[in-house]
């Protein structure tokens, strides 16, 4: 009958008695097993198992020679864990004693049948087997563990640490044996260990708790330092005993989230002294101008019988210079209030056509006509009710014909309002002038920014005009959309979303 556990198992035989031996190295080939080797003496077998190894030993405890086989034995298991059964004629209590001592896998006392050699053979392979992958995965555990770059650390139930890895002991400063003595909250605040026992207690309830659990402690030279960790219970008999987390440090990780989130503070304060700065400013220079164009109205009006002819022409030069600085400085404080969070918005239905491009395109029939522009409005659909703030969607579209006109030194300024395919109210605003570079195009709606600039260019203005349009449209929560071709003229169309009745 051959072994159910191994292909043919090597068995060494230690045995000073030749004809014992013989009748031992019978039953095992007639079971199935190998002969590694028989000898008769401890010294024999050390020797011959220096380069080879046997899966396991018959040992009798009597043996020639100046070791007897609990000796050897233990020798053969400390230093190859190679399994014993020690074969005996003597079963007294000291024996038995002595024999436990070396942990052997088995004891048979002679005379003994085959049947039980086979069994104790094939328990002591078995079990030498199991204990073989035991100790592999205590040894690839505790590679793990104490190897590991990560953190890694035990902890009971109540916190205290039963054992932490070299990368844990290295990071907190403090001695192996130190640590093993001290309970989380010697490292870690309370309110934060507070949130992370509420996670082992949904670990232990079988719930899913958040994967990562960042604690920040205290090195032992008193430096903060970040970890995230993962945890995991230890269990033994279906209970909880222990807890084990495996972290890392994230230390530079936060100091540089920490630096960043300054210095977005940090700009954002300038930004907002930047925005106070110019609503203060503009403010400054609006009082005295506004008390120009009044006084100089006034000095007209006294000396308008007498005017001489050459003053006619200078007090229309003040007051298009004073309009146009007025219009500069109404431009700062509406995209500085916007961009400080600090204008007012007022959102109800309004009818594009009727309460507003209407109006727009009577306000800007004499400029136009000025310029012996044709100015008009078209209307394709009947659905023209948005919602929205009506002063800054006046300013959409003040803005977008001023510079239409302005731009355009002949033909036509066309405004069209329609309803998409997408079911948008659009209004486009087309115009035969100038046109914008393709370069220029995406940079068209940023802030003091102009495609001619320098002393040589033609046109006046300060870059803020379509910077503001587009605040305003997002303020409406509207899109903008350029289409242009320098030399052929422009188109802007702003979309809304139409008024569900």
């Amino acid at each position: 009958m051959k072994s159910i556990l191994s292909e043919r198992p090597k068995i060494l035989i230690v045995e000073d008695e030749s004809i014992v031996a013989l009748h031992i190295r019978n039953s095992l080939q007639h079971l199935g097993y190998d002969i590694f080797g028989v000898v008769s003496s401890g010294e024999e077998a050390l020797k011959v198992t220096e380069h080879a190894k046997p899966d396991l030993t018959l040992m009798d405890i009597q043996l020639n020679g100046s070791m007897d086989g609990v000796e050897t034995a233990e020798i053969l298991f400390r230093k190859h864990q190679i399994p014993v059964i020690y074969l005996t004629a003597f079963a007294d209590g000291p024996t038995l004693d002595r024999a436990k001592t070396s942990e052997p896998f088995g004891y048979l006392v002679k005379p003994f049948e085959e049947k039980d050699l086979r069994g104790a053979l094939e328990m002591a392979l078995y079990k030498n087997k199991i204990e073989n992958k035991l100790r592999e995965s205590e040894e690839r555990y505790h590679s793990l563990f104490y190897q590991s770059l990560s953190l890694v650390f035990i902890h009971d139930l109540k916190g205290n640490f039963t054992d932490v890895n070299q990368t844990f002991v290295d990071l907190f400063g403090y001695r192996q044996n130190e640590l093993e003595k001290m309970n989380l909250s010697d490292l870690f605040p309370a309110e934060q260990l507070e949130e992370y026992f509420k996670t082992i207690e949904l670990l232990n309830s079988n719930s899913e708790p958040d994967q990562i659990h960042e604690l920040c402690g205290k090195k032992k030279n008193g430096d903060s330092v970040y970890i995230e960790t993962v945890s995991s219970l230890i269990s033994k008999g279906g209970a909880t005993i222990a807890v084990q987390g495996i972290a890392r440090d994230v230390t530079e990780r936060k100091a540089f989230e920490q630096k960043l989130i300054k210095a977005k503070e940090d700009a954002e304060k300038s930004d907002k002294l930047k925005t106070e700065f110019l609503a203060q400013i503009s403010h400054e220079i609006r009082t005295p101008v506004n008390n120009i164009v009044t006084f100089t109205s006034l000095l007209k009006e006294e000396i308008e019988e007498n005017l001489p002819a050459g003053l006619e022409s200078a007090f229309k030069i003040i007051d298009s210079s004073a309009q146009r600085l007025i219009r500069t400085i109404d431009l700062i404080l509406n995209i500085s209030q916007i961009a400080s969070g600090n204008f007012e918005t007022k959102f109800e239905e309004i009818d594009l056509n009727k309460n507003l491009l209407d109006d727009l395109i009577l306000e800007f029939y004499a400029k136009a006509k000025n310029k012996k522009l044709e100015l008009s409005l078209k209307n394709s659909t009947d659905e023209t009710f948005i919602r929205g703030d009506y002063y800054s969607i006046k300013q959409i579209f003040a803005n977008l014909i001023d510079n239409a006109i302005k731009y355009t030194s002949a033909g036509n300024v066309n405004i069209h309002l329609y309803k998409s395919d997408l079911n948008k109210i659009c209004v486009d605003v087309i115009d035969s002038g100038i046109g914008i570079s393709e370069e220029y195009l995406p940079c068209v709606f940023e802030a003091f920014s102009q495609e001619d600039t320098g002393y040589s260019r033609k046109f006046e203005g300060n870059g803020l005009g379509l910077a503001l349009v587009k605040k305003y449209v997002e303020l409406n929560k509207a899109s903008i959309s350029v289409f242009s071709e320098k030399g052929k003229g422009s188109k802007f169309t702003v979309q809304f979303d139409q008024v569900k009745n």
